[in-house]
């Protein structure tokens, strides 16, 4: 039970790495510690064999490629 929780507060610490950038509009490196953060709960993961938690953490170890392009779909929307 303890190490469910830990793989899930590792994945809600990649996801709060995103606030400065995401929320508050500011220039911030935080969103890069969602890296070891998501690699860190995904190792918690597997050891509790919890595919939700394996997902999100895996989902979080790909955020900046997934923001870069999603940002960059949003541009090319707003530019038609």
């Amino acid at each position: 039970m303890l190490v469910r929780i830990v793989s899930l507060s590792f994945a809600i610490l990649s996801m709060l790495a995103w606030m400065p950038n995401i929320v508050f509009q500011m220039a911030s490196l935080w969103f890069l510690m969602s890296i070891p953060f998501a690699v860190i709960g995904f190792c918690f993961a597997m050891a509790v064999k919890s595919k939700g938690l394996i997902i999100a953490n895996v989902v979080m170890f790909f955020s900046i490629p997934i923001v870069i392009y999603g940002m960059y779909i949003l541009e090319w929307i707003e530019s038609i």
